[in-house]
């Protein structure tokens, strides 16, 4: 009870910590929950509406769906040997169907969410430059070019039986090719951003089927998206910036600068305080502004690929980003899930608990056990290397008696064998149960390391956080203080 209690006084404080240092700006860790089980490039990912899942697409026709907590892969789908890639993914209003495509058009299904089984097809286009279910009801959006034209269409279908509804537009010559859409989040509107000729940004009043709205740019319109109350629309593309503006009159409200090439995916936060972006600029950055002063309030990553497509969670919490990669001799990540404190602190973990090592302890997933045992003592070892990070466990228990001066001495040898090949230690202690442990943290080249040693009865733990930190992070402080004896 002890030790539950100080490990509930401490998240409360790291909460509050966190708390007051949010009522400024939103911002997320910059070391990342890592999914992987793609092969190749991962084209989207999207989370699930209750944010419990995320969904990715990529090449080789893979859709796999990870738990977005731990990054475990759930269930997926794919083609035997080499398939085509898959571009673009969608979920309906009341997340049981899925849509997926890709930009040759022949392999745009829809399927059932939860068990990933095909329940239609549709085949009317040659090519697929993007697609997206109504918020509110079962109708999908696609642009792309028809089979048998050279013109785009933006088309809605009926997405239970694939019927196709309506066309939305019908591009003309010389007219502005559309490319990206999005709907509302009340499902009145859809808008498609424009390119080549009359670039900017259409939208429609999908009741009337009127267009209402054609905002002009001067540059190609690659990616949109709606603000949460319909009032704004974002685009970006060539110009390298994202530009807000009203939705109903067109009027420019805000630039936000700072993407060091064009523009390739942007998303609102939940509340609208925030645009995420991302461009093609080969250092798997992205950066996010407020959308009222415009300002930019993060900037995440320095190197790596480029980032294909961003999106919040629904709480806001979370932001999934997916990667390109070019190739797959490596164990490389496609797939991440930048995550906030709070969504860190509150995220489930697995539970590890021994009864014969005498712990309890939360790890991200479920880490690898070893045991050994010899004349003198018994060894159980719990070891988990988990997206950037090492957390690692091991109680010796002895099997002869021992006293406070051999305790001690076990104590001292440890921190002098810790404090050897390490810079900058601070030491301190912490009680669980009444006994009293050693915190050592300390630093070995750009490896920070959080140690913690103590006796309890005639058992000796040490538990270790190590990752490539200059400071403290919420998953270091999570597994820390869960440390439970039983």
């Amino acid at each position: 009870m002890k030790n539950m209690t100080k490990t509930l006084f401490i998240t409360l404080i790291f909460f509050a910590f966190y708390k007051l240092s949010a009522q400024t700006e939103l911002t997320f860790s910059d070391k990342p929950l890592i999914c992987k089980g793609h092969r190749t490039t991962v084209n989207e990912a999207i989370f699930s509406h209750d944010g419990k899942e995320l969904i990715t697409c990529g090449g080789n026709n893979q859709i796999i769906i990870f738990n977005s907590s731990n990054g475990e892969v759930l269930r997926s789908t794919e083609t035997e040997g080499q398939g085509s890639p898959v571009n673009y993914v969608s979920l309906n209003f009341d997340g049981t169907l899925l849509v997926s495509a890709g930009f040759s058009g022949t392999n745009i299904k829809i399927r059932n969410f939860s068990s990933l089984t095909l329940k239609t097809s549709i085949s009317d286009f040659g090519s697929i430059d993007d697609l997206c279910f109504s918020p509110t009801e079962n109708i999908l959006a696609i642009v792309g070019g028809v089979k048998g034209s050279e013109k785009q269409v933006i088309a809605l279908y009926n997405a239970e039986t694939g019927v196709r509804l309506k066309d939305l537009y019908v591009q003309g010559r010389d007219e502005a090719l559309p490319t990206t859409l999005a709907f509302s989040n009340d499902g009145r509107f859809l808008a498609s951003g424009l390119s080549n000729a009359n670039m900017g940004i259409m939208i429609w009043n999908l009741e009337t089927g009127e267009k209402t709205t054609h905002i002009t740019h001067k540059y190609d319109v690659s990616t949109i998206c709606f603000s949460p109350d319909g009032q704004f629309i974002a685009g970006g593309g060539t110009d390298n910036n994202i530009t807000i503006w009203n939705a109903s009159t067109g009027e420019k409200i805000n630039t936000l600068s700072g993407l060091n090439n064009y523009v390739s995916t942007i998303d609102y936060s939940p509340d609208g305080k925030y645009i995420a972006g991302a461009g093609m600029d080969h250092t798997c950055t992205f950066k996010m502004w407020n959308t009222t002063t415009g300002q930019m309030i993060q900037s995440v990553g320095n190197k790596g690929p480029d980032i294909m497509s961003l999106h919040f969670a629904p709480d806001g919490q979370s932001l999934a980003v997916s990667l390109r990669t070019y190739g797959d001799a490596f164990d490389v990540t496609t797939a991440c899930i930048y995550k906030t404190a709070s969504s860190i602190m509150s995220d489930t973990w697995y539970t590890m608990s021994s009864s014969k090592a005498g712990f309890r302890l939360e790890f991200p997933v479920a880490a690898e056990e070893k045991t050994s045992k010899d004349q003198y003592y018994e060894y159980y070892d719990y070891v988990l290397t988990h997206s950037y990070a090492v957390y690692q466990v091991r109680a010796t228990r002895y099997l002869y008696s021992i006293d406070d001066n051999k305790r001690k001495e076990t104590v001292s040898k440890k921190i002098e064998n810790y404090k050897a090949d390490k810079t900058d230690v601070i030491q301190s202690s912490f009680t669980i149960n009444g006994n009293t442990g050693t915190d050592l943290i300390g630093y070995k080249g750009d490896i920070r390391y959080h140690y913690r040693i103590i006796f309890v009865d005639d058992v000796f733990y040490y538990i270790l956080f190590s990752a490539r930190n200059t400071a403290s992070c919420p998953e270091e402080i999570r597994f820390l203080e869960s440390l439970q004896i039983l």
